[in-house]
């Protein structure tokens, strides 16, 4: 270990004493926190502000239509252009409709298998107690991916 200088001040001792509470040369200020605000006058406030002003002089102002309004685009917004899906002898992709209810028997030569559509994560649980008792299970997260 090594040994400081007499003399020197160390600042590495200097800051953990602020985090183990050694007593430190500076008195300590006590912070002032700010009173409660009373939520009730609060919420009255809100209600007024909220209600319709029925007695109010409604005053017109002419529309300066030389200037259009500011707008920004979003992505978000934008409207999906879903592509054509191609033309194919085989239709890989949608099993469930050819085969609503598969002829797959529980037994000991054979395996359970489960389809399922995972709308949100709700599902979840019902997917890993299928797992757990050793079921096949084909999953679509299509509308799961999309939120």
């Amino acid at each position: 270990m090594r040994r400081r200088k007499k003399g020197k001040k160390d600042e590495a001792q200097s800051s953990l004493d602020a985090f183990t509470g050694a007593a430190t040369s500076q008195d300590k200020k006590t912070t002032k926190v700010p009173s409660m605000p009373d939520l009730d006058a609060l919420a009255r406030a809100d209600e007024k502000a909220r209600q319709p002003a029925h007695n109010e002089d409604v005053q017109t102002t002419e529309v300066d239509d030389s200037e259009p309004l500011r707008t920004f685009s979003m992505p978000s917004m934008d409207e999906v252009q879903q592509s054509p899906t191609p033309n194919t002898e085989v239709i890989y992709h949608k099993l469930g409709e050819m085969y609503p209810n598969p002829p797959i028997i529980e037994n000991q030569d054979g395996m359970v298998l489960h389809r399922a559509v995972l709308n949100d994560i709700t599902g979840c649980a019902q997917l890993m107690d299928w797992v757990a008792d050793d079921h096949a299970v084909i999953v679509e997260m299509n509308r799961l991916m999309k939120k």
